[in-house]
């Protein structure tokens, strides 16, 4: 019987301990993005945002998951788990060439609450 538990509790514990914790969906976490352009809030900017990084990891790459903020020039992603997260923003022109770019890293510290960035496509090095 003592070898039964023995094996019962090391498959549980390989089983428990090889779920994935890193960044991404599945947790409580919010990130509240608002982009603007100095003044002026910038309604239906694209937003993409990758799980796991700490940098610009360039247009590119392939980004874990695609938004578009709304007229106010808000969206916010939830159900995120602790970890980095690079969030990337850009408007595009009439021919739809990218006008206005910029982004912003976020890190989840806690499970609950929520994070505000603001990216401003008017900075001077907007990532």
């Amino acid at each position: 019987m003592n070898r039964v538990s023995i094996l019962f509790l090391f498959i549980i514990s390989v089983f428990v301990y090889s779920c994935e914790k890193g960044p991404g969906k599945g947790g409580k976490a919010k990130i509240n993005v608002t982009c603007i352009n100095g003044l002026s809030n910038m309604p239906y900017a694209q937003l993409k945002i990758k799980y796991g990084a700490s940098s610009y990891p360039g247009q590119n790459v392939s980004y874990d998951e695609n938004a578009t903020c709304d007229y106010t020039g808000d969206y916010t992603f939830d159900n995120l788990k602790r970890g980095d997260y690079y969030v990337y923003a850009y408007t595009t022109d009439s021919t739809g060439n990218v006008a206005l770019e910029g982004g912003a890293h976020v890190l989840i510290n806690n499970k609950p609450g929520e994070t505000h960035v603001v990216v401003d496509f008017s900075e001077a090095d907007p990532f």
